[in-house]
C-alpha cells in the first residue's frame, strides 16, 4: 500500500493564487500559441470519447462538430472570454480556496492506496474507491 503524494494545504493554496492572479496573460497567449494543434489534438482523441460515451455515431460526430468548429472559433472565443473571467477573484477567493480544498488534500493524502496495475486493469478501479470513500465520508460528516 502507498499514500497519495499531497502537497501541505498552505503551498497549494498560494500557487493558486499566484498563478490565478498572475495567468490572463499567459491563458491567452497559451490559446494563441498553442491553438493551432487544438483540432489535431482533439481528433486525434477522438476514438477515446467514442469508447468513453458507448454512442454507435459518436466518434463521426464528435469529429464533424469540432471540423466545423476549427481552430478560429476556439481561439477567438477563448481569448475574448477566457482571460476576464480567469484572474478576477484570485485574491478575494484564494481564503475560501484554502479552506475549502484543505480537508480534502488532507482526506487524500491519509488514504492507504493499493499497488498499481497495468493500464487499463480493472484493478485499478480499486485504487479510486478508497480515496472516494474518504472524500464522501467527509463530505458527508459536516466537517
Amino acid at each position: 500500500m502507498a499514500t497519495p503524494q499531497v502537497p501541505p494545504l498552505a503551498s497549494v493554496a498560494a500557487k493558486w493564487r499566484r498563478r490565478v492572479e498572475g495567468a490572463s496573460e499567459d491563458f491567452k497567449l497559451g490559446v494563441q500559441q498553442k491553438g493551432g494543434r487544438w483540432q489535431a489534438a482533439t481528433d486525434a482523441a477522438s476514438s477515446s470519447f467514442k469508447t468513453a460515451v458507448s454512442a454507435g455515431d459518436i466518434e463521426a460526430r464528435f469529429k464533424a462538430g469540432v471540423s466545423k468548429a476549427g481552430n478560429a472559433k476556439y481561439q477567438r472565443r477563448a481569448t475574448t472570454v477566457g482571460p476576464d473571467r480567469y484572474a478576477a477573484a484570485a485574491p478575494v477567493a484564494e481564503p475560501d480556496f484554502s479552506a475549502g480544498i484543505g480537508p480534502f488534500l488532507a482526506a487524500i493524502g491519509s488514504v492507504d492506496l493499493p499497488a498499481r496495475g497495468p493500464r487499463g486493469a480493472a484493478q485499478n478501479y480499486n485504487r479510486v474507491k478508497p480515496i472516494g470513500d474518504a472524500l464522501n465520508k467527509l463530505r458527508t460528516s459536516g466537517r
